[in-house]
């Protein structure tokens, strides 16, 4: 931990999500032999983690390992319902339901998934960005979503299971057709009228979507999701997840071909990162 005046987080930004400001953590942890690293965001509500050989862990698989290996075994909450952002990778539901628990999806957002798991006592909750919230009757906090106790949780986890952080994580398979964020798609002037031409278009090709939230498409071994940024005006962030290479590009092949006239940079963003997976 830095001794730092407030505000000072010496030129780094306070975004544990964003693997680059997690070099200097990354490398700290390998060289010193540390069991595990872990980042907070600039208020503390939001936490990273790092193994002991210096890798990053999503937040899915650390939403994974702490609710098969609960810091508080002896005090069992009832339930099994996990709360999980929308935008999690697949693998991860997998895990989750290997476990005999019951992953229950919600909108992206602090507010949304804090009080789905509020609404349906749910065991935990988690979101992509770091946010791990933590089922009342079973921790310290009530739904609460403190990094600090989360870190503190990991140690008691890892005490417990006495096995090395990079061997549970590993038990989470990884997803390596998952695109993550695709930010920065920019839609100049109104973003529902959008989305609506593009629901419209993918409904007359006879695919089913979500409008819940922007527009989602899920089959067994997939899901696209597109909604409008909650940050940035004029902009929309994607994201999509499939079981191999063949599903990727057929999903992300569909999209494109129903994107609205004019979308040209959107095609070109999201055409880079499913070439790239």
């Amino acid at each position: 931990i830095r001794n730092a005046q407030a505000g000072d987080f010496h030129g780094l930004t306070p975004d544990p999500s964003t693997d680059q400001n997690l070099t200097e953590l990354m490398e700290t942890v390998r060289t010193s032999g540390a069991q595990f690293g872990a980042a907070l965001d600039g208020d503390g509500d939001r936490v990273r983690f790092v193994d002991e050989t210096g890798t990053l862990l999503d937040n899915g698989a650390a939403l994974v390992l702490f609710s098969k290996f609960p810091p508080n075994p002896d005090t069992p909450h009832s339930g099994k319902v996990i709360v999980y952002d929308q935008k999690m990778r697949l693998s991860v539901l997998g895990a989750l339901r290997q476990s005999g628990l019951s992953p229950l999806r919600e909108r992206s957002g602090h507010t949304f998934i804090r009080s789905r798991v509020l609404d349906e006592d749910a065991m935990m909750g988690g979101e992509v960005s770091g946010h791990l919230f933590w089922g009342k009757g079973r921790h310290l906090v009530r739904a609460g979503d403190c990094g600090l106790y989360s870190i503190f949780a990991m140690g008691e986890l890892l005490r417990n299971q006495r096995v090395k952080l990079s061997e549970l994580a590993a038990e989470v398979p990884p997803s390596p057709y998952y695109t993550g964020d695709i930010r920065d798609l920019c839609c100049v002037g109104n973003r529902e009228e959008w989305l609506e031409k593009l629901a419209k278009s993918l409904r007359n090709n006879q695919v089913n979507i979500d409008t819940t939230d922007g527009i989602r498409i899920d089959t067994k071994d997939t899901f696209f999701h597109i909604r409008p940024s909650v940050t940035e005006q004029d902009k929309l962030t994607a994201v999509l997840d499939a079981d191999k290479p063949e599903t990727l590009l057929e999903i992300s092949g569909l999209v494109l071909a129903n994107l609205p006239h004019g979308s040209d940079s959107i095609q070109e963003k999201m055409k880079e990162r499913t070439t790239i997976c």
